[in-house]
């Protein structure tokens, strides 16, 4: 949650850190894969928001918010 904060606040550095943290401790947690497929969107790293969401779409197929993601990465034109 504080990685979202962080992200909401525009402190991509601590966000970094804080999703890299989460992602070690939980791989396939679908919210850790959501906040940081926002992170690589916000930070335009497209393949690597594609890649962290191909992790949540695994996990949780018909998630209501990973197929929002998937849809607004779609719009940007990965």
């Amino acid at each position: 949650q504080l990685a979202r904060l962080n992200l909401l606040k525009g402190d991509l550095s601590s966000a970094n850190q804080q999703l890299r943290a989460a992602v070690q401790k939980a791989p396939v947690s679908v919210p850790v894969r959501q906040i940081q497929t926002r992170f690589y969107m916000a930070v335009n790293e497209m393949d690597n928001a594609k890649q962290s969401l191909m992790v949540a779409l695994e996990q949780q197929p018909d998630n209501p918010e990973t197929l929002l993601l998937m849809a607004e990465l779609l719009a940007k034109g990965d």
